[in-house]
């Protein structure tokens, strides 16, 4: 076997530093939007509580050896948030609200009890989204991720601002039933 090919088999081959780190993310990525609400519950104002997102995700992946992979991750995560959201308000002197700390402690053990809700209510919401005409989903991207405000929307589709609220909350109403009819077909929340 030449040297290109054994450097190329010997790298293909994953590390346990490799794997942790990929169950690390995957990790991640299924309690990322449970830590961001949790923060946004802290933290009102968005792009501050987008910046202590990303904090955390940086403590969380440059300290990963922190993580005791037999425990869940949803905890260990919010632990982190809450520190750096902490940390921050200590940093930038907004000591003026003091958390208290069992108030904390609840709401971290709320967010870590509604994940599994959370997450069906995003996946049949995701589902429910794709069944939308594509006007439809043009108009909750440019209202909802774009957040355009209906005057913006309605100057460039060339429609009535009142025309856009109505559009807009015919959609909200499309999606809340088949949201609903999803949970339900699902068994429901459960607890």
């Amino acid at each position: 076997m030449g040297f290109e090919n054994r450097l190329f088999s010997e790298s293909a081959r994953p590390t346990r530093a490799s794997t942790a780190s990929a169950n690390l993310a995957r990790e991640w990525v299924n309690a990322q939007s449970s830590v961001a609400a949790f923060i946004q519950s802290l933290v009102h104002n968005f792009s501050e509580a987008e910046e202590l997102l990303q904090e955390t995700a940086a403590q969380i992946f440059g300290h990963a050896e922190r993580f005791d992979d037999s425990r869940p991750f949803l905890p260990f995560a919010l632990g982190v948030a809450k520190n750096v959201v902490l940390l921050h308000r200590r940093r930038s002197g907004r000591l003026r609200l003091v958390f208290d700390p069992q108030v904390l402690e609840r709401l971290e053990q709320a967010f870590i009890e509604l994940a599994p809700a959370r997450e069906l209510l995003a996946e049949a919401l995701q589902s429910c989204r794709e069944k939308l005409s594509d006007r439809d989903r043009r108009l909750c991207r440019m209202r909802y991720e774009e957040a355009l405000p209906p005057a913006e929307i309605s100057r460039r589709l060339g429609i009535s601002p009142g025309s856009v609220r109505v559009l807009l909350h015919r959609i909200r109403e499309q999606l809340r039933t088949c949201v609903e009819h999803r949970v339900k077909a699902e068994g429901g929340f459960r607890e």
